[in-house]
């Protein structure tokens, strides 16, 4: 366990200079403390081959990225296509998202119907105040899992991070990501 946690953390610092999944400074005040955190997501999202979202060109986008400590990292990404419809493109690794990413598993898209889409999109953006909600929460831990949200509405980019939300309008959003996948998921906290 211990050489695990110690290779997962040479990892995640070696690709801090290749961190170019969210802006700088965007997760901690402390220097190092960001590096860290940007490092860790974006090692996660690289190993399963997704887009950064904050240089996206893509007129609306919304990902959810979930890091369980023990249990297959996962990312949910909801994009209106070239259609009147929305995308889910879901992907998981076979790693833990508290050390080894992995290799990639899952690779799906999912066309969803656009009032089902407009819904979810509705919910997070108006009910969940996506927009205005602060990228940290309060809540941290050490086991659990990270529930980080990001989206692009055009120009605009923001992220949101919560540690195991085990009730909110940002719970409920990621669950309804998880059904709509229609992937059997063994765990979800």
């Amino acid at each position: 366990m211990i050489i695990r946690m110690s290779l997962f953390f040479t990892l995640i610092l070696g690709f801090n200079a290749h961190a170019s999944y969210f802006p700088e400074g965007v997760f901690e005040d402390g220097k190092d403390l960001d590096s860290f955190v940007r490092g860790w997501y974006s090692y996660h999202l690289n190993s399963m081959e997704e887009p950064s979202l904050k240089d996206s060109s893509e007129v609306l986008v919304f990902r959810f990225t979930w890091l369980r400590t023990f249990h297959s990292p996962m990312a949910f990404r909801l994009a209106k296509n070239s259609g009147e419809q929305y995308d889910l493109t879901v992907k998981r690794t076979d790693g833990a998202g508290g050390y080894d990413s992995g290799k990639l598993i899952n690779d799906e898209r999912i066309t969803i119907p656009r009032e089902e889409a407009k819904v979810l999109i509705a919910k997070l953006e108006d009910e969940c105040k996506f927009w205005s909600q602060p990228t940290q929460g309060e809540a941290r831990g050490l086991d659990g899992s990270r529930w980080v949200f990001e989206g692009r509405r055009n120009e605009r980019y923001h992220v949101v991070d919560r540690w195991s939300p085990d009730k909110g309008c940002l719970r409920e959003v990621g669950l309804r990501f998880m059904e709509l996948s229609r992937i059997d998921i063994e765990e979800v906290y």
